[in-house]
């Protein structure tokens, strides 16, 4: 963390790879192009999510777990559904 004139910045390092993929459509159709994919570090599981963040707030394991659940579950109907999920 840097502060930086007042303002706080989080640096993170994000670990990606680059992929070569080639353009199907326009002009340059063939021609390929480098893209970096971002690459995941571990899995956390739903239970070690939920300690975490019980941890850093006044809520209780049970009730952060019930909201991630029902979180999971609507998240899944809503994306069915055709609808954008905005955590704003």
């Amino acid at each position: 963390m840097i502060i930086h004139n007042f303002k706080i910045l989080c640096i993170m390092a994000i670990n990606y790879s680059l992929v070569k993929l080639a353009s199907k459509f326009g002009d340059k159709a063939g021609v390929p192009k480098f893209y970096a994919r971002a690459q995941m570090n571990e899995s956390i599981s739903l239970k070690k999510f939920a300690k975490l963040i019980a941890m850093q707030t006044t809520v209780s394991y049970a009730d952060v777990t019930a909201v991630l659940i029902s979180l999971q579950e609507n998240m899944v109907i809503e994306l069915q559904r055709g609808n954008q999920i905005d955590f704003g």
